[in-house]
């Protein structure tokens, strides 16, 4: 049986994904509060995998403060750069859900991006605690390093497309899983991460469709990347 910060992960891969459709679809402000929900349900797995536990419900402010005090400062279990990532990503779902203007599209993507680091860390700091003897878990290995390789040749591929048509395109590789990869895409300027989403969409439905293998293209304004 799955535990707490299991089950609480596969949430944030939930609204993860959900985000990441949003962005695809122009839905800024539904992504910006997804994002945030996938960035505060993946906290809640790490802080119940470390036994950090509220005395009533996991409510936003115990999360956040626990989250950065105990796991960053205090354990150092995650990296100090994330740290304020939790208020950054709720300050922006605030702004989504509850004043007038639209949250740039931008600012949506960034925080689908940030979140899916956090989700990507978390699923590190849980992978020790699997519960697969040593011979069920070698065999799984083994089968999951076989298909990560065919389905990094998709992941290449889709890569190769946008630098064909982007060359200064900069790229990272998420990954949540042997057939789970995001690819983020810095280009100059906010058309061209457009293009650069729509230009390999047809391919990418195709290898979904054909070989399970999800690459999910997450385009960013480089221009931006500092601001």
């Amino acid at each position: 049986m799955a535990t707490e910060a299991e089950r609480f992960l596969r949430k944030a891969r939930e609204s993860l994904a959900s985000a990441e459709a949003d962005i695809e679809a122009g839905r800024h402000n539904s992504a910006a509060n997804r994002a945030y929900y996938a960035a505060f349900q993946a906290g809640i797995a790490a802080l119940s995998h470390s036994a950090i536990r509220p005395d009533r419900g996991w409510d936003h402010k115990f999360v956040n403060s626990q989250f950065s005090g105990k796991l960053i400062w205090r354990r150092k279990v995650f990296s100090a750069g994330l740290a304020d990532m939790l208020t950054t990503l709720f300050e922006v779902r605030v702004s989504a859900d509850y004043r007038p203007d639209d949250v740039p599209a931008r600012t949506a993507t960034r925080s689908v991006n940030r979140a899916a680091t956090l989700i990507s860390d978390v699923t590190e700091f849980l992978k020790p605690t699997m519960r697969e003897s040593r011979t069920e878990y070698g065999e799984e290995m083994a089968t999951r390093i076989s298909t990560r390789e065919k389905s990094l040749d998709y992941v290449e591929e889709v890569r190769g497309l946008i630098n064909a048509r982007f060359p200064s395109a900069e790229f990272e590789v998420v990954e949540f899983g042997p057939k789970d990869f995001r690819l983020i895409v810095w280009v100059d300027g906010e058309d061209a991460t457009i293009e650069v989403s729509e230009s390999t969409a047809v391919r990418r439905t195709e290898i979904l469709v054909k070989t399970g293998v999800w690459v999910v293209v997450l385009a960013l304004d480089r221009t931006q990347r500092d601001n």
